[in-house]
Formats: C-alpha cells, sequence, structure tokens
C-alpha cells in the first residue's frame, strides 16, 4: 500500500472537514506500507486548524491509501479520537 502526505480532520455527527489555515500545505511525499507493518503520522492539529482549537466532540483523521502504482482506486482509512476538554 501506498499513501501520501496529506490527510483531513473531520468532526463528528455527519463528518464534516474542518477547515485548515490559508498556510497549510503538504510535501509531495510518497509512503509505502508493507503487508504487516504499520505507520505512524505526525498531525499537528493546533497549527494546522484555521480556528486554532477543537471543542469539544469526536473527531477523526482521514488519510487516503491505494495499492501500488494503481492511485486512481484510492480507499480512505480513518482513526477517531475526542476532545472532551480544551483549555484554550
Amino acid at each position: 500500500m501506498q499513501s501520501g502526505s496529506d490527510f483531513s480532520i473531520e468532526k463528528d455527527m455527519y463528518w464534516c472537514k474542518e477547515p485548515f489555515t490559508k498556510a497549510v500545505g503538504f510535501e509531495d511525499m510518497l509512503y509505502n506500507i508493507e503487508p504487516k507493518e504499520s505507520k505512524n503520522f505526525r498531525a499537528p492539529v493546533s497549527k494546522l486548524l484555521k480556528n486554532k482549537k477543537l471543542l469539544p466532540g469526536k473527531y477523526r483523521i482521514t488519510k487516503r491509501i491505494w495499492a501500488a502504482d494503481q492511485k486512481k482506486e484510492t480507499f480512505e482509512i480513518s482513526a477517531q479520537f475526542e476532545v472532551k476538554y480544551n483549555s484554550y
């Protein structure tokens, strides 16, 4: 499988995308993920979001992946998390 460096952050209920600041760009990187291997990706959420904070609620980070040399057929994978309290 392969993945780029881009991702989205979505808020619960209808999984609406949270807007990033205008200055956000993603490097044109390609990551290979071998069978039975995992990859960790850092997501500096507070630096990326337009409103600079997440209100309490459920969110998910979504990435697109694809089989090697088949980028036209992509799949989305997500990891959910919850913000219970934000002291900003």
